[in-house]
């Protein structure tokens, strides 16, 4: 694996591992606050939930292969890496299925995992030129393998092979992981696959590390050089990019401490307070899609923001960092009056800024409903939001991975004030 290692994860590691394991979830805001303010939903519970995915994506369960072509959007049996559906729409409905099965403990939710899981593996580069299905062509990755022929153990779009892409894949795998170690009796039989989904995770993450430099007292991932070289650049990529894979780093660490991580998640951190974050008089703040760039100067859109925020607050639940509770009520009073444009729907930019037509509000309940916990305003807002946009009745195109995991979000936070 030209200088890469499996690693192993066996034994008294993870008996060590299940014994200390937290079982609340990071991102599970206090129900009381959420209960205060109950608001009607329009896909009210997990039963709802269900029957709504199944009537347009089939059974769950473990997945035809029709099904897992039908998501990949496969032709012939090929996927087309170059939009990056692992990483924009599977993960997210692995992070649907993990958020509905560890409300229902319904193994159904589980076996779907599984099975796309197992098709994200099989659909690393390493495997599809293994099979033939591809040729390297790298334009950037972080592991060398540009002009061997060979394929990395991770997932490319396009010729990129890069931090965001692999983030957002990580996270959806070890979600799959954390739930069945954070409770290991019910899930006990998904335990071999989650110990496996871990080792072949962390071997993606960590080759990452080759991008990763730090800056005095803060840290970033570094964009590599696309004309020829692949050298590592001086220029820090977006804050979102970084962002996900960060998320991802915070997943391993709760699984596996680990001082080189938290040192990590604390540096990321600190770089967006330095060089990103600016209050504003008004208690909310706003930021920059990406900073020190002189020809990128938009403030950060909300559906970047989503990812940062997912970042944002499992960095300040680690008690590691140096944001505190008044970060995270700015944040909360940012979504409330900023990104919240008062009338069923988002404004596109995290300072309030908008354009035309905006209409892509399922960020309401995604990454961004985690500021709940702050604020219950902010689930109410998001739920309003879902009941006007995302009906139950809407057809596959309007209900699709993202909205379908802010039900799943929203109804598991109103799930305890039952």
């Amino acid at each position: 694996m030209t200088g890469l290692t499996r690693r192993s994860f066996v034994g008294s590691a993870v008996s060590t591992l299940l014994a200390s394991f937290a079982p609340a979830s990071y991102s599970e805001p206090a129900p009381d606050a959420i209960c205060s303010k109950r608001v009607s939903l329009a896909i009210p519970d997990a039963q709802t939930w269900k029957s709504v995915y199944e009537a347009r994506w089939g059974p769950l369960g473990p997945q035809q292969d029709w099904q897992i072509i039908s998501v990949l959007g496969g032709t012939d049996g090929d996927y087309d890496d170059s939009d990056g559906v692992l990483a924009w729409i599977v993960q997210y409905w692995v992070r649907a299925w993990v958020k509905m099965a560890r409300l229902t403990g319904d193994r159904s939710y589980m076996d779907s995992c599984v099975s796309f899981i197992d098709a994200m593996f099989a659909h690393t580069d390493e495997r599809r030129i293994e099979r033939g299905e591809i040729q390297e062509s790298y334009i950037r990755e972080p592991g060398y393998f540009r002009g061997t022929g060979v394929g990395g153990p991770f997932w490319k779009a396009g010729g990129l092979a890069d931090v965001v892409t692999n983030g957002q894949i990580a996270q959806g795998i070890l979600c799959f992981v954390e739930l069945v170690f954070e409770d290991p009796r019910r899930w006990r039989r998904y335990r071999a696959l989650a110990q496996r989904y871990f080792e072949d995770a962390l071997t993606v993450i960590d080759v990452f590390d080759n991008d990763w430099q730090t800056v005095r007292s803060k840290g970033s991932y570094h964009y590599r050089d696309s004309e020829g070289s692949g050298v590592l650049g001086v220029t820090s990529i977006a804050f979102n990019q970084a962002a996900s894979m960060m998320t991802a780093q915070v997943l391993v660490n709760k699984l596996e401490p680990s001082p080189a991580r938290i040192d990590k998640i604390r540096r990321l951190v600190q770089l967006w307070l330095d060089d990103y974050m600016v209050e504003r008089p008004d208690g909310t703040v706003s930021w920059r899609y990406i900073a020190n760039h002189p020809e990128q100067t938009n403030p950060e859109d909300v559906g970047h923001g989503s990812i940062d925020i997912e970042f944002l607050v499992a960095a300040y639940l680690t008690g590691e960092t140096a944001l505190d509770e008044r970060h995270m009520v700015a944040l909360a009073k940012t979504f409330t009056s900023r990104v919240y444009n008062g009338h069923l729907g988002l404004n596109e930019f995290v300072d309030g800024s908008t354009e035309p037509r905006f209409d892509e509000n399922w960020n309401a309940a995604i990454g961004w409903i985690e500021l709940a916990r702050w604020d219950p305003e902010v689930f109410v807002v998001a739920a309003r939001i879902y009941n006007t946009s995302y009906p139950p009745i809407a057809p596959s195109g309007v209900l699709w991975s993202r909205p379908m995991l802010g039900w799943a979000n929203l109804i598991s936070l109103q799930a305890p004030c039952s």
